[in-house]
């Protein structure tokens, strides 16, 4: 049942994370950094912090709908969303 939730959160944010690469707003914040981010201006540089946050994102609303226990499924999904976004990665180049 929680890997489900796991490996759902996962894919979602791997899929936004290359929605965003392929419309070129990961290139825009990069560029931008430090007038978008101020002192955490190489976030758009780290995939495993996008990852995380994107996870965090997705998984916030589900905590409030249903349950609080969303709230860790982002630990345990952000390194099985990093491994598909760097194979997608390598595939898509």
């Amino acid at each position: 049942m929680i890997l489900e939730k796991i490996i759902l959160v996962a894919l979602a944010s791997t899929f936004f994370l290359i929605l965003l690469d392929k419309l070129e707003v990961i290139t825009y914040m990069q560029l931008h950094a430090t007038r978008l981010f101020g002192r955490f201006k190489r976030l758009p540089s780290c995939d495993f912090c996008m990852l995380f946050w994107l996870n965090l994102l997705i998984a916030l609303p589900l905590a409030f709908i249903s349950n609080i226990f969303y709230l860790g499924v982002p630990l345990f999904s952000t390194p099985l969303a990093l491994a598909i976004y760097a194979n997608c990665r390598a595939t898509l180049k």
